[in-house]
């Protein structure tokens, strides 16, 4: 069991209802961040030196809050002068870290976009590295907005040793028409990006992958693999309980803002994150524009968004 002080974390969770909502939107309305997409989260405040997320009201009527960053506690205790800072805790256990030492973990990006590729990143870290990186801020990229994700990967990419493996739209969707299933193309880019961080450091011995799929079927969807991983360990929210995971999360983040930044200037477009309304509209002027074929290289053709894009746009037209 590893232990880490909580300080390196600095967050802090609030529970809020609809009138303190409002009255923390109207302070940092300047400062929404509206390019962070992300499951059930319905603001995110990028301040200075601070970011809030704000989730979802849940079944029990109130919304989670999470602040992070250097100025965290100070903006957390306007809302609750009872709550304790990190600073004052010392030697706490951190049971979410299961392992600190030498690892290597892959995560992958782009699963749920409808524009853009799917990207497998693997790292490879030692022990001195995960604390670091930990202590630099870098934790799992949904808890991230892509704006830290573009300033701060940049500075790591030459230290930080990884595998970084990107199949882009054409060569996905033609994938899929073969047959193969987003998860059998995820299984096939984590083993592959794992096994070439395992050839270049043989003596590694725990490898972790953010889990998808079982066990089970993880190795029957790379059993015609000519190089096969094996003692894999696989966790739910692994990124949560593996820095090496963490890392690789938001390498692989970054690796496809950039790729979809490329994207953007070759069409002159801008192609929203996730598979929501904002994305079928874009969608369906994305077709008026540059035609239905042209979804093969910038769009996952197998999501049921690319139906309702093509479904309005016939009504639009019959209209």
């Amino acid at each position: 069991m590893f232990f880490l002080c909580i300080i390196l974390v600095s967050m802090y969770t609030l529970k809020f209802d609809e009138q303190q909502l409002s009255k923390l939107k109207e302070k940092y309305e300047r400062w929404l961040d509206e390019t962070v997409h992300r499951p059930y989260l319905l603001y995110s405040f990028a301040l200075p030196n601070a970011k809030i997320d704000v989730y979802k009201k849940n079944k029990k009527g109130y919304h989670s809050v999470n602040f992070y960053g250097s100025d965290a506690y100070s903006i957390a205790k306007e809302y609750d002068e009872n709550i304790i800072s990190n600073n004052d805790i010392t030697d706490a256990k951190n049971d979410s870290i299961y392992d600190l030492g030498e690892q290597c973990g892959s995560d992958e990006v782009g699963a749920g976009d409808f524009f853009g590729p799917l990207i497998v990143t693997a790292v490879y870290l030692d022990e001195k590295e995960t604390r670091k990186y930990i202590k630099l801020g870098f934790t799992d990229s949904k808890k991230l907005n892509d704006a830290w994700i573009l300033k701060n990967v940049p500075k790591i990419l030459k230290s930080v040793r990884y595998s970084s493996l990107t199949l882009d739209n054409k060569k996905y969707n033609e994938l899929v028409a073969k047959g193969l299933n987003l998860n059998e193309l995820k299984a096939i880019l984590h083993n592959r990006a794992l096994y070439n961080l395992h050839e270049r450091y043989p003596e590694v011995k725990h490898f972790y992958v953010d889990k998808f799929c079982s066990e089970q079927l993880f190795y029957k969807y790379i059993k015609d693999e000519t190089k096969q991983m094996n003692s894999i360990v696989f966790k739910v929210h692994g990124e949560s309980h593996y820095p090496s995971i963490a890392i690789a999360s938001c390498i692989a983040r970054y690796s496809f803002l950039k790729h979809k930044s490329e994207m953007e200037k070759r069409y002159h477009f801008s192609f929203p994150n996730g598979a929501s309304e904002k994305v079928i509209q874009a969608g369906i002027s994305f077709k008026k524009e540059f035609g239905r074929e042209k979804f093969n290289d910038v769009a996952k053709l197998h999501f049921k968004t690319l139906k309702t894009i093509l479904e309005r746009d016939e009504n639009d037209e019959n209209n």
